[in-house]
């Protein structure tokens, strides 16, 4: 693939989400039996956008994309193998895209222009019921590693309003903060 053509030409921007979302639905991994389901409800419910010559490959693809909102809870909810299998293959076409657009180790570039700001974000109630029982954890944090490197972070409060809200930190594809002693490692290429 010719991705590494763009940061040699001075692209700043590059989309890729369609990409992406295509192969979620193209993974191997993903039910077909679900995916069916999302075309059969595209179908119906979307038939208004189906352009006069459209085929129905071609209208299925150009909307599909519509179809996660009505099945996200489905989506979501998949087997645990089914989510890391298409999660393992959009983590290797996310890392093999940074490197090849240039972004791994441009930390100092990025520092030069960009300031971060940590910006609390509660956890809603949803997720962390009435709050920790005595004892138990408040904080959670997994380093995120990729082929050795620790990439970032994830922290998260498991309802005491004290701790530290959820960050999930990425910067240079290196870890910048850790004020959570001991936390799990997540090694993303297992």
């Amino acid at each position: 693939e010719a991705f590494d053509h763009f940061p040699k030409r001075g692209a700043a921007e590059v989309h890729l989400a369609t990409a992406f979302q295509n192969m979620i639905y193209d993974s191997v991994h993903f039910p077909a039996p679900l995916r069916e389901r999302i075309y059969e409800y595209i179908r119906k419910e979307l038939a208004g956008e189906k352009g006069a010559r459209d085929t129905d490959e071609q209208f299925i693809y150009k909307t599909r994309k519509k179809g996660f909102g009505p099945f996200k809870k489905e989506i979501w909810n998949l087997p645990p193998d089914v989510l890391r299998g298409i999660g393992k293959e959009l983590e290797d076409k996310f890392f093999f895209l940074f490197d090849k657009l240039a972004v791994l180790r441009t930390r100092d570039v990025t520092a030069k222009f960009i300031k971060p700001v940590d910006v609390p974000v509660p956890a809603p109630e949803s997720l962390t019921g009435k709050g920790p029982v005595e004892g138990e954890k408040k904080i959670e944090t997994w380093t995120l590693r990729k082929q050795g490197l620790e990439i970032g972070f994830l922290t998260w409060n498991t309802g005491d309003p004290s701790a530290p809200a959820e960050k999930l930190r990425f910067e240079d594809g290196l870890l910048v903060t850790n004020s959570v002693k001991n936390g799990k490692q997540l090694d993303l290429d297992n």
